[in-house]
């Protein structure tokens, strides 16, 4: 919700292709090093950032064709852009996380 409310602010204010890449950075950043550890609860290893990080790569290239193809202009259509990103790149991001950072027995 975090890059949502920066894209939608920033939209407002800067070209949304800038907005979206500013927002999708600050959440790149906060998945890269936080997602393997709360939600996943498997140890953050290199190799598996860089491959989750390398998967956001791609849900990147995802969420800037939707923001190409629905041109948002207003507040409104902001936020429908970010939806619609939301909608298609929250799956794709849990699947590639459960299968990069897969869970590891808790300790006793």
């Amino acid at each position: 919700m975090v890059t949502y409310s920066i894209f939608v602010v920033l939209g407002l204010l800067i070209p949304p292709e800038a907005a979206y890449t500013i927002a999708f950075l600050v959440g790149l950043a906060w998945v890269s090093l936080g997602t393997s550890r709360f939600v996943f609860r498997s140890r953050g290893r290199p190799w598996r950032i860089v491959s989750f990080a390398a998967v956001y790569l791609v849900m990147y290239l995802v969420g800037r064709v939707i923001v190409e193809l629905l041109a948002p202009a207003d507040f409104f259509s902001l936020m429908v852009a970010s939806i619609a990103i939301i909608a298609v790149t929250t799956p794709l991001a849990y699947l590639a996380g459960h299968f990069i950072f897969p869970a590891e027995p808790e300790s006793v």
